[in-house]
């Protein structure tokens, strides 16, 4: 993974956050005698992405993945949120680092 694949990955994760929370989407979290609903964050996201990465490519960390295994990664990942919603979330690719509220005025058709 390049440098900017990162940056990217960890934007579009945070999008996805952003996005799945204020469509009301939790996670399920189960601790020692607790059941919760939490919302999602870009780690938790991050750790869906990576888990995918290991199944498909043995690979550890999202940073051992080449540029054409991310693409695939990026897909199932794009196919599981879809599944999970219903069809209601899909995020682009981020092709520049874009701040969280110009990213809400765009969604918003400001």
């Amino acid at each position: 993974m390049t440098p900017k694949q990162r940056g990217s990955l960890h934007k579009w994760l945070e999008l996805y956050a952003h996005d799945l929370n204020a469509a009301g989407y939790t996670q399920d979290a189960t601790l020692p005698k607790m059941h919760l609903q939490l919302s999602w964050t870009k780690d938790s996201l991050k750790d869906i992405f990576r888990q995918i990465g290991l199944a498909m490519f043995g690979t550890e960390s999202t940073e051992d993945l080449e540029s054409d295994q991310m693409l695939e990664v990026q897909r199932e990942f794009e196919q599981m949120v879809l599944n999970v919603t219903d069809g209601n979330i899909l995020v682009d690719w981020p092709k520049e680092e874009i701040p969280l509220s110009a990213y809400e005025e765009m969604r918003a058709g400001r």
